[in-house]
């Protein structure tokens, strides 16, 4: 089913290259494949196409407002973080309603990734301080939860991210090929890789 999802995607690629059927709206290639996605995710009870549709989805959302202009001056991070506000409560919603409660976790990845990434942007590109915090406060809440309710990728999300946001502040101005900087790579990450080894040892995922 995710295969010939994937293949429909870049057929509907190629009669659009072809032949401009939507012009300048193609942009509504995406959301049709989202909804139909979404469908056959639920239809056929796919996670795997469940996540290609929320993907999709977020490319829809992108480009749509950056066509309309707006959230203008505020980056990827505005349409980022409404559109992962908009999965983690979709998927809460489905949760709370019982429709495939199991659909819950692929809503939660796809929403937690969003909203790091979005966080990210601006932490590396613009040495937003309150992004750094914003980053550090939900890598701690990842990190908890994935604890707590035996979730051990989003520990994995909490910590790299919340690496990379550190590291980003830490290395400004320095050269990536230096001395300084390969030597902090190396210990920072192996301290990190060994601590997470560890954590999931602990947390009973020894694999």
């Amino acid at each position: 089913m995710y295969l010939a999802c994937l293949t429909l995607a870049l057929e509907v690629g190629y009669v659009e290259t072809r032949f401009h059927i939507l012009h300048s709206e193609w942009d509504y290639y995406l959301l049709g494949s989202a909804v139909l996605f979404f469908g056959l995710a639920y239809r056929f009870d796919n996670r795997l196409v469940l996540s290609l549709a929320l993907s999709t989805l977020a490319g829809w959302f992108g480009i749509r407002t950056s066509r309309l202009n707006l959230l203008s001056g505020i980056s990827i991070r505005g349409p980022a973080l409404i559109y992962s506000a908009f999965v983690i409560a979709a998927g809460t919603w489905f949760f709370c309603r019982n429709i495939k409660k199991h659909f819950t976790e692929t809503y939660f990845h796809v929403g937690v990734i969003a909203l790091f990434s979005a966080l990210i942007s601006q932490v590396v590109g613009n040495e937003s301080w309150f992004d750094l915090a914003a980053v550090l406060l939900f890598a701690a809440v990842a990190v908890f939860g994935g604890v707590k309710f035996d979730r051990f990728a989003f520990v994995v999300y909490g910590v790299f991210f919340g690496y990379v946001a550190v590291s980003s502040q830490l290395l400004r101005g320095l050269r990536l090929d230096s001395t300084a900087v390969l030597g902090y790579f190396l210990i920072s990450g192996s301290i990190i890789t060994i601590s997470v080894i560890l954590l999931a040892r602990g947390s009973g995922h020894e694999e």
